[in-house]
């Protein structure tokens, strides 16, 4: 059936080793043109470390060791606006900012998976029923909260823009028309009015978007100047609350190519990741406050936008200064021994009797 002479066993040989070359030719072609360089064994390991199709790594964001049972998060990432037809451009990397938000609230912060909303392409009707209209703020995020016990946070990344009439700020959901932003856009200022509403214990909101009229990718509203805009602050919340926006009233919330996310969602994960609290932004102490963040985030995207781009990115920082954004562990031991003290003591106190069995709290 097969004949095995010699001049066989060579031919058979050579087209074996012409066969192999072939594929390893072909595999090494692959790769190239997948990366443009081979991918060596610790290389394909990095990239696996990666969140998702970012370029920001796990270890970028310290996994504390922390369970914040009760807190609640809601993390929108509005990217495919163009499918819808209205000559929105895309915001290309706002699904990866919503990844990488909701990383850093399960590693670094505590939260449940199960009590992070995620909202990827959300429509006007989303929004109204997470975070109610001006006739009832009581939607799906409200009624998540444990009255005076939940932490909230929430995130929005995506396109933003000026109302035609008003010029006052919009968030924009993905099947929103750019020429009637008012009737099919969601108002700023609801928005902050009725998370004011939610009897949360902290409440912290970040906005990777901004309502100039203008984005990376282009013009917002069509055959509209951003110059002849009007544009309209939108009055802060009264109620405490950590706000934390991509950039000032007029200017561009920029992208990050390099990490494949927004300017402002790269340099406040870095930020809150430890860098904040170093050299000339931070003190050193194991901690990371809104002061110290709102340093790092006006010094490094200010540089960043205006050393990619060539123009202005100021960051937008509202809150009490001096809380935490996040405390490392050695920070958590010098914070759990000063409460166990000061429970000690009160309890001293209390019962006359400083020999009293004391049970620390659990972190």
């Amino acid at each position: 059936m097969f004949r095995t002479d010699t001049g066989s066993r060579k031919n058979t040989s050579h087209i074996i080793s012409k066969c192999t070359s072939l594929i390893l030719l072909f595999s090494t072609l692959f790769i190239l043109g997948l990366t443009g360089a081979p991918i060596s064994a610790q290389a394909a390991e990095k990239s696996l470390s990666r969140i998702n199709n970012t370029n920001i790594s796990y270890e970028t964001i310290p996994k504390l060791g922390i369970v914040n049972h009760d807190a609640v998060a809601i993390v929108i990432g509005n990217k495919n606006y163009k499918k819808i037809g209205k000559g929105v451009p895309d915001v290309k990397y706002a699904h990866n900012d919503a990844d990488v938000i909701t990383t850093f609230l399960i590693r670094s912060l505590g939260f449940r998976e199960g009590n992070i909303i995620t909202l990827k392409d959300a429509l006007f009707s989303e929004l109204v029923a997470h975070f109610g209209n001006t006739i009832n703020a009581k939607g799906k995020v409200y009624n998540l909260v444990r009255e005076g016990k939940s932490d909230l946070f929430i995130f929005y990344s995506g396109h933003g823009a000026p109302s035609l009439d008003s010029g006052q700020g919009f968030l924009l959901p993905v099947d929103a028309d750019p020429e009637a932003i008012g009737f099919t856009g969601y108002a700023l200022d609801t928005f902050y009015r009725n998370i004011e509403k939610i009897p949360a214990r902290t409440t912290t909101v970040m906005i990777d978007a901004c309502f100039s009229g203008d984005s990376s990718a282009g013009s917002i509203i069509q055959d509209a100047s951003s110059i002849a805009l009007k544009l309209t602050d939108v009055a802060p919340p009264q109620k405490t609350m950590t706000l934390l926006t991509a950039a000032g009233l007029s200017e561009i919330a920029s992208w990050d190519h390099d990490t494949k996310t927004g300017l402002f969602t790269r340099h406040f994960i870095e930020g809150i990741g430890g860098k904040a609290d170093k050299n000339s932004y931070g003190n050193g102490d194991g901690a990371v406050s809104l002061k110290e963040l709102s340093k790092y985030l006006d010094g490094e995207v200010a540089y960043s936008a205006r050393a990619l781009y060539q123009r202005s990115q100021h960051p937008q920082v509202r809150g009490e200064s001096d809380i935490f954004m996040a405390m490392w562990k050695a920070k958590l031991k010098d914070e759990r021994r000063r409460v166990e003290e000061a429970r000690k003591k009160e309890r001293a106190k209390a019962n006359h009797s400083a020999d009293e069995v004391y049970i620390p709290p659990s972190f």
